[in-house]
């Protein structure tokens, strides 16, 4: 990986050199001479990745890319001056014959394949070529690490790429879905049959309609601002594909003032008020200096986290509250209950004393009542009696 890396800086101070002073004059010597340093680069690259065995297969594939993007724009500069100074008399640096025979140029020029040499390597294929399972977001990235491998193949080992990625590189459930086509000559043919088949579902609208409600939540920055950019690149496809590939540069700039008011409406209420304030121009500009403010300072926590935990503590002393005072109220009204059921119970045994008290007494005073008036007719049947018999008619007197 050391390597590597070595080998991608050196070809950065190449690029450099070029970029630095954009209105610099450069002779057909020192053209020849980056000329020859940037297939050295290339050569070193190449053999680096054949020896390499403990490299992971991602971090091959970015590297990859990062070469062969740098190394294109290192070409189309060597190319350009190369057409100038074809067009010039310059007879002190050496002739056009021995210029153009130096720096071998390759009769097709509208790819970095006018450079390539290289014969098709199975192992280096393995590492830097991965399996398409029949995802719609990967084939974009799958097509563009094809494109730039095979960019730096030959023609016979265009050919066998070809046929690698089709036997090789496709999974059988895409396989599958490519059953009516016909195995393709070329790379222009294998990107219409992967592009034919596999392209997105959703419409212009539903994408529209689920960036304009979505929303940060409980997300972090970078998982938001992956979620925003996933939809605006499914948009842009569609977009491209209905209006037209000239418009390109139009479509992507207007999605990407779509994706900055989503991203902006869409944050948290913590950052909303400093990604606003910044007025920021672009989705990409946007998204760094809200990750920025997220990032933790001197060991403490997030803001956004930060926040999320006081409101959510907030949130749960207030449902801890309410449960407290839904329990005291049910309790209160089982004291309630309980306070209601015993003076019942009370009165209920009073009623029932105070009415056995009042038969008791009524008995008692019936009773008493036909005693006494029991005694009452005895007693005047015993008068009457005493006075019949004391003075009755017949009866002497002693």
């Amino acid at each position: 990986m050391e390597g590597l890396s070595i080998v991608l800086e050196e070809l950065k101070k190449l690029l450099a050199s070029f970029t630095k002073n954009p209105n610099r004059k450069f002779t057909a010597q020192l053209i020849l001479n980056k000329n020859s340093s940037l297939k050295e680069l290339k050569r070193k690259f190449q053999g680096i990745i054949q020896q390499s065995s403990t490299l992971k297969k991602k971090d091959l594939e970015e590297i990859s890319l990062r070469f062969n993007e740098i190394y294109l724009r290192i070409y189309n500069i060597i190319e350009k001056y190369t057409k100038e100074l074809n067009t010039e008399a310059i007879s002190e640096e050496g002739s056009n014959s021995e210029y153009e025979e130096s720096t071998e140029k390759p009769e097709n020029k509208d790819t970095i394949t006018n450079m390539a040499t290289a014969n098709f390597d199975l192992l280096t294929a393995i590492k830097i070529v991965p399996q398409f399972n029949g995802e719609v977001k990967e084939l974009e990235n799958f097509l563009k690490i094809i494109d730039l491998y095979n960019g730096t193949l030959n023609e016979d080992g265009q050919n066998k790429l070809i046929d690698f990625i089709w036997c090789t590189r496709l999974t059988p459930k895409t396989k599958i879905r490519l059953a009516g086509k016909a195995q393709p000559n070329n790379l222009i043919q294998l990107k219409d049959n992967l592009q034919s088949t596999f392209k997105l579902t959703k419409t212009t609208q539903e994408i529209q309609g689920q960036l304009t409600n979505l929303k940060q939540n409980n997300l972090n920055v970078k998982d938001y601002v992956d979620k925003i950019s996933l939809l605006i690149a499914d948009l842009n496809k569609l977009q491209i594909t209905e209006i037209g590939n000239d418009h390109r540069e139009t479509i992507c700039k207007l999605n990407d003032k779509f994706a900055l008011t989503t991203f902006q409406n869409g944050l948290h209420a913590t950052l909303k008020p400093t990604i606003f304030a910044a007025q920021c121009k672009t989705f990409a500009e946007a998204a760094s200096l809200a990750e920025q403010i997220e990032k933790p300072i001197n060991g403490e926590h997030r803001i956004l986290q930060y926040n999320t935990y006081n409101n959510n503590r907030f949130r749960n002393n207030n449902n801890f509250n309410t449960y407290r005072n839904n329990q005291n109220n049910n309790n209160g009204n089982r004291n309630n209950i309980r306070r209601n059921n015993y003076n019942n119970n009370i009165n209920q045994y009073n009623n029932n004393k105070y009415n056995n008290n009042n038969n008791n007494k009524n008995n008692y005073n019936n009773t008493n009542y036909n005693k006494y008036q029991g005694q009452r007719i005895n007693r005047n049947k015993n008068f009457r009696r005493d006075q019949s018999n004391n003075f009755s008619p017949g009866k002497r007197q002693n």
